[in-house]
């Protein structure tokens, strides 16, 4: 596959095939308001019957979680800074993107302290530096998503923006207690929310994301 034309910034939506007609349409249609280019990752896409149609999308054979969807987008586009999200998520106010990609131009912003659920705005300038890491199951993305985001924070900390990582919230993380529970997708999920964005992770289930 060819890489894409240049691209300043850009959404990407982290999905895989089973739960990929469920879980898209209801965040793309929370999309729908934005001006920014829109990218679904499918990992395991061998079992995608058929994707929607007018979307960019990127395939991935077997499922490699959130950083087979990071490399991917370095590989096959050109892509300068990205916005990353689960397709678990919902938007409330889209003004967040222009927040994380005008308000903080050039910078990477991860969403909570620990960068939690991978979300957040990647740069290509501070990804170029890292090497990134193969994931083959969920524990091998949990174990990344504190590991190879404290190489992230590093590089771009120290190498490339020489300016500290910018937080937009600190109270985002599992145990904040204003996180609800609700049962959706036939799951028990954690609730995070703000006044932009919802988020839910399966409870209890090394599969959920």
């Amino acid at each position: 596959m060819e890489q894409s034309e240049l691209i300043k910034q850009a959404i990407v939506i982290v999905s895989v095939a089973e739960t990929y007609h469920t879980h898209v349409p209801p965040l793309l249609k929370s999309l729908e308001d934005i001006s920014y280019p829109i990218y679904v990752v499918v990992n395991n896409s061998k079992n995608l019957d058929k994707p929607i149609n007018a979307i960019n999308h990127l395939f991935i054979d077997e499922n490699r979680w959130e950083c087979g969807a990071i490399e991917a987008i370095l590989v096959y586009t050109k892509i300068e800074e990205f916005v990353f999200l689960h397709d678990t998520v919902e938007i409330v106010d889209a003004s967040i993107f222009d927040i994380m990609f005008k308000v903080f131009a050039e910078r990477s912003v991860s969403f909570g302290p620990t960068w939690e659920c991978y979300l957040g705005k990647y740069r290509k300038a501070v990804l170029d530096q890292l090497s990134i890491p193969i994931c083959l199951s969920k524990m091998d993305a949990i174990y990344q998503e504190f590991m190879f985001h404290r190489q992230y924070k590093y590089v771009a900390e120290n190498l490339i923006e020489h300016k500290e990582l910018v937080v937009l919230f600190p109270e985002w993380k599992n145990e904040n207690i204003e996180n609800q529970v609700d049962y959706k997708w036939d799951r028990t999920n954690l609730v995070m929310s703000n006044p932009y964005i919802i988020k839910r992770k399966g409870i209890g289930g090394i599969n959920a994301q």
